[in-house]
């Protein structure tokens, strides 16, 4: 076995106080009893010795013999250490500690190997450890090759060591399982871990700070203790100033490259770009004329007096240094250049991103350029003299990006056919559903360039699909004829204001109108649009729960287009109203869900904490068995039932069926969580019941979206669900 031994640099042992507080955060202190635990970078032993203390502790505690706490030690404390002069000094330790304890002498399972390249088959129940601090530039070689090869976390960018000793012990984690890892914290602000936090995230619940003091007298890195419980549904991180004992909540989906906590804006010992992505900065070469102190007055709404001079206001803007932060210092400087303010907000959250592709968008330039007539734009005034535009987007976005003053400009926010089944889903230009059973011969649309998966990242819209003018074809913004540029700045498109102080019913309904004449958006992000004027609450309950790890792995299976028009939302919604008013439904699925969720967003009744709870619960049972195939069909019904395997596919039959029956014997199935076995057990008994013929023909073939069928679906599901209950004795 290849060993990589680390530099002695780099052995760094955890003083006793913070090994305390790694075993506290994952709460091993009681009941610890044949719970395994894994130390994977022992050293000369610290960790692991607190551990067995405690362990030997507890069982005393439980009137545990000697000798079953001998077999206990044996069977469940698990270690490793690389170097074998550490590992040695662990052992004789730990060796001690039993002596003292009068228990014989114990064959223990610490491994004088490399972790990284160890397998030993089993989960934790718990993981705990201070992996070595070793920076890409520091690594050998070969070990670099191996570990880029081997975990998904270092396949790009200079990653350091820990990454995939994270990595690795996320993997070896129990289903329920918790770990405690003291770490650098740099890694949250590291370019090259934005892969490494995307994979914390999925369990990851706490981070304890340290950055405000040095753990390691002879190291200057600083450190943190992040926590993760495997299972968990929160989409919440905690996050805790251990110096400060500042706390704070951060929700997972906004924790993104950088991971970045308010609090510290307010101290003055960070350094800028530990917050911020630097692209710009302002060289004045005289601070003295540019750069404004308290001295500055104000004496209207357009003017600031300066002495015996006045400033307009739209040339001052507000600036800070990290000298004038530190000191408390507010100043402003003179900066006679154009701001883009968001006096028009061109992307709420409930409208579609943008979709046109490039073609789409240079006919649209060629339109305005022919003085052709141009659809109005609607916007709704809110407050403060700001308009949110609810009709228009890919017009806007369009021009903006000819301009080179589109913000963010990506390919990913291109909507694209990623298979044969997803083209009617596709909406390619405002008032026009792409049909794929004839030519579509519309001025904006053609099939061939909305299949295009990449676009340029030129920030200049180039010209390409011009079919009236065919000499457009190739020009920028910047290389247009005078002429036309001149023509282009005085085209006309007619914008519609709807007032802030208008019936919010009148504003619901006349969006309801502009979207539905055409299909321009799918029906989720119709109703996630309109229901906004209406009530918002229950939409964006929804929309925060459509987010749930569980769910999402769940329904995995869904293509990238559903996903971009808000399916999963929909698939969210469809639980709901299925659950709570079956009785409602006939046949036509979308007027069904609009009525529902009209109904829940003007009703107050709607128990918002107890449907979370199950929803959440529902959710947790099918990702733990199930997982990704929670929903899939059968992948070949015609090779005999032994043989049949479900199909990475989904299946929005089976989504009905068994996630509302999973919900109708929640209070039985969730004793599931502690029992591997019966897990185990309930996963076959799914499979069994896709994979039945029975089941077969009542999701597959024509006329299976009424009534009728549904609830025999359910009644199918629903029996197989309670024989396995009753078989168990739940």
């Amino acid at each position: 076995m290849n060993k990589t031994k680390p530099d002695k640099k780099c052995q760094v042992f955890t003083p006793k106080n913070y090994v305390k507080e790694l075993l506290n955060s994952i709460g091993y202190r009681e009941n610890i009893i044949k719970k395994t635990i894994l130390e994977n970078s022992c050293g000369d032993g610290n960790i692991l010795a607190e551990i067995v203390k405690r362990y030997i502790y507890d069982s005393k505690q439980h009137n545990c013999s000697l000798s079953e706490i001998k077999e206990g030690l044996e069977q469940n404390i698990y270690g490793f250490e690389i170097d074998e002069e550490q590992y040695l000094r662990c052992i004789s330790k730990l060796n001690r500690i039993v002596k003292n304890n009068g228990i014989p002498t114990v064959e223990w399972r610490i491994f004088n190997e490399d972790y990284l390249r160890s397998n030993i088959g089993i989960k934790f129940d718990y993981i705990v450890g201070n992996p070595p601090y070793i920076t890409y530039s520091d690594l050998p070689h070969e070990e670099r090759k191996f570990i880029k090869e081997n975990y998904e976390t270092c396949k790009q960018g200079k990653f350091d060591y820990c990454y995939a000793f994270i990595e690795h012990s996320l993997k070896a984690l129990s289903y329920n399982g918790k770990m405690s890892y003291l770490i650098p914290s740099s890694i949250f602000k590291k370019v090259f871990g934005n892969k490494l936090s995307d994979y914390m995230l999925r369990s990851i619940v706490q981070i304890k700070d340290y950055s405000k003091q040095r753990i390691f007298n002879d190291a200057l890195v600083k450190s943190a203790i992040v926590v993760f419980e495997n299972g968990t549904s929160s989409q919440k991180v905690l996050y805790i100033d251990m110096i400060d004992k500042h706390k704070e909540s951060f929700k997972k989906d906004l924790m993104k490259e950088k991971w970045i906590f308010s609090h510290e804006f307010n101290k003055g010992n960070h350094r800028f770009g530990d917050f911020f992505k630097v692209s710009h900065v302002i060289a004045t070469l005289l601070n003295e004329a540019f750069v404004l102190d308290e001295q500055i007055e104000e004496e209207d709404d357009k003017f600031y007096k300066l002495g015996d001079a006045k400033l307009e206001k739209e040339l001052i803007m507000p600036t800070a240094t990290p000298k004038s932060m530190h000191y408390g210092k507010f100043e402003k400087i003179i900066f006679p250049y154009r701001y883009k303010n968001e006096e028009l907000i061109i992307a709420p959250d409930y409208q579609r991103l943008f979709r046109w592709s490039e073609a789409n968008q240079s006919r649209f330039i060629e339109s305005l350029l022919l003085e052709m007539p141009i659809p109005p734009i609607f916007v709704v005034e809110l407050d403060e003299g700001v308009y949110e535009l609810i009709d228009g987007l890919q017009r806007i976005s369009s021009y903006l990006h000819f301009r080179g003053e589109l913000e963010e400009y990506d390919d990913s926010l291109m909507a694209y056919i990623e298979d044969e089944e997803d083209i009617e889903s596709i909406d390619i230009v405002e008032g026009l559903t792409l049909n794929t059973d004839e030519e579509d011969t519309s001025l904006y649309s053609d099939k061939d360039e909305v299949e295009e998966k990449t676009i340029d990242k030129d920030p200049f819209l180039t010209l390409s699909g011009c079919d009236i003018c065919e000499g457009l074809n190739g020009l920028k913004y910047e290389t247009l004829p005078k002429t036309l540029l001149i023509r282009l700045k005085r085209s006309f498109i007619r914008v519609e204001v709807i007032r802030k102080e208008s019936d919010p019913r009148l504003r619901y309904h006349m969006f309801k109108r502009l979207n539905t004449g055409g299909e321009m958006l799918s029906h989720q992000e119709i109703r996630n649009c309109t229901i906004r004027l209406l009530s918002p609450q229950f939409n964006e309950f929804i929309i925060e729960l459509s987010k749930n790890t569980d769910f999402q792995k769940c329904i995995r299976n869904i293509s990238k287009a559903k996903k971009m028009a808000k399916y999963d939302q929909e698939l969210v919604l469809r639980y709901f109203a299925f659950k709570n008013n079956i009785d409602g439904y006939s046949h036509d699925i979308n007027p069904f869900l609009t009525e529902y969720l009209e109904k829940v967003s003007l009703d107050d009744a709607f128990d918002y904490e107890r449907e979370e709870e199950l929803f959440n619960l529902t959710f947790k049972v099918l990702a733990s068995t199930l997982g990704e195939k929670s929903f899939s069909p059968v992948a070949d019904k015609k090779v005999s039932h032994e043989e049949r395997k479900l199909a990475r596919k989904f299946a929005i039959y089976h989504f009905e069926a068994v996630a509302l029956c999973i919900t109708s014997n929640l209070e039985k199935l969730k004793k599931i969580f502690d029992d591997v076995t019966l897990r185990n057990k309930l996963e076959k008994t799914l499979i069994l019941a896709k994979t039945n013929n029975t089941f077969i023909k009542l999701t597959t073939g024509g006329g299976k979206n009424y009534s009728a069928p549904l609830r025999e679906r359910l009644d199918f599901i629903d029996s197989k669900l309670k024989e396995f209950i009753k078989n168990e004795r739940l």
